[in-house]
């Protein structure tokens, strides 16, 4: 059976929470609860990502974290390997936590049902819903691109390309790769992030490649030991970029050989459009 890690920390009082897993250094505090991820002790390390609510610091370093207690209290240093300081934080002792009540969506829910009903003047049958804890929605409600996805967040227009990007790379929406990350790396990233392909980038944020599952799985199904060597050497780099201010209908012959949309200003690349990318805007369209 799942657990519901988030209540049963709020339940014991718990302030701070260390894990690792994403290779990289990231403090998250939400609710009272700091959370600190440090990930980064010598596996290829994860580009810039969008930050979780709450994020307080994120470095894309190989790191280690220095907690010092004293009596009730205590604070965090974390420190790149080379020795730089990375991050500090006090963290909040268990008393203080513990004297914010922490209600149960169940009870909420009730005691919602409850003032309305007072408020009747006749007699009625009232019919409430009491769902589950509600943990697994939170990676919805605070994920804006499932919001957006959804309808329920907008961005600005610009009434071009840029519209139809599903991930904007200007807004840091998106994940990329760098020429030297591993096949292995890559594909780990496009299992961690549900995409089926990933934008190559210079240092200066210019396009060189795009890595799809197909580039993926011929290389490896050729030799194994593909999966160690860097992404540029198996990305493709036959690209056909398209300006902003293109029309919609300049997608369909690149949709219609098969391939991705790559939208690019001036040099600088702005994004991706996939065929979903392209449906979902005339979805959208539609209804409004």
């Amino acid at each position: 059976a799942s657990v519901d890690l988030i209540a049963t920390f709020r339940e014991h009082g718990v302030t701070a929470v260390f894990s690792g897993h994403d290779h990289v250094y990231e403090r998250i505090v939400q609710n009272g609860i700091t959370y600190v991820v440090s990930g980064g002790g010598g596996a290829p390390l994860y580009p810039e990502m969008p930050r979780a609510e709450g994020s307080a610091a994120f470095h894309s370093r190989y790191n280690w974290v220095l907690v010092r207690l004293n009596g009730d209290r205590a604070w965090m240093e974390a420190y790149a390997l080379e020795g730089a300081l990375l991050d500090r934080a006090e963290l909040a002792p268990k008393a203080s936590f513990r004297q914010v009540p922490q209600p149960r969506l169940a009870r909420v829910l009730l005691a919602a049902a409850m003032i309305w009903c007072r408020r009747q003047t006749e007699p009625l049958t009232v019919v409430t819903f009491v769902c589950d804890h509600g943990s697994k929605y939170l990676s919805r409600m605070f994920n804006d691109h499932w919001m957006r996805d959804q309808g329920f967040l907008s961005d600005p227009m610009t009434n071009d390309l840029r519209d139809l990007i599903g991930r904007r790379h200007e807004s840091k929406e998106d994940f990329t790769l760098t020429p030297n990350v591993p096949i292995a790396q890559a594909v780990k990233m496009m299992r961690l992030y549900d995409v089926s392909q990933m934008a190559v980038l210079n240092e200066d944020g210019h396009i060189l490649g795009i890595l799809d599952e197909s580039d993926v799985l011929l290389a490896v199904t050729r030799d194994t030991t593909a999966f160690a060597s860097p992404v540029s050497d198996y990305m493709s780099t036959k690209l056909q970029t398209l300006s902003p201010e293109l029309q919609v209908e300049s997608l369909l012959p690149i949709f219609q050989g098969d391939r991705i949309a790559i939208v690019v200003d001036q040099d600088q690349y702005l994004g991706l459009i996939t065929r979903i990318d392209l449906i979902n805007y005339l979805r959208k369209k539609m209804s409004t």
